[in-house]
């Protein structure tokens, strides 16, 4: 799934965070994150286990915003 970060200062922690949570992460042009989730069973169960692990990520950092797509 692709995100893009409206503050590219975060993109660094951000994938830290998402590689500690076992994601595969490719940088694009532009900005922009595709992450995988490996493990994940099901396409339904990646958007929703990206979802929390996105929400996590911003609640420690509050001023961020992340999106999917």
């Amino acid at each position: 799934m692709e995100i893009h970060l409206d503050d590219p200062r975060h993109t660094g922690d951000l994938v830290a965070f998402l590689e500690r949570a076992r994601c595969a992460i490719e940088r694009l042009e532009g900005g922009g994150l595709l992450v995988r989730i490996p493990d994940s069973p099901l396409p339904e169960g990646e958007l929703l286990e990206l979802t929390l692990y996105l929400q996590a990520w911003c609640a420690v950092h509050p001023g961020a915003r992340v999106r999917i797509g």
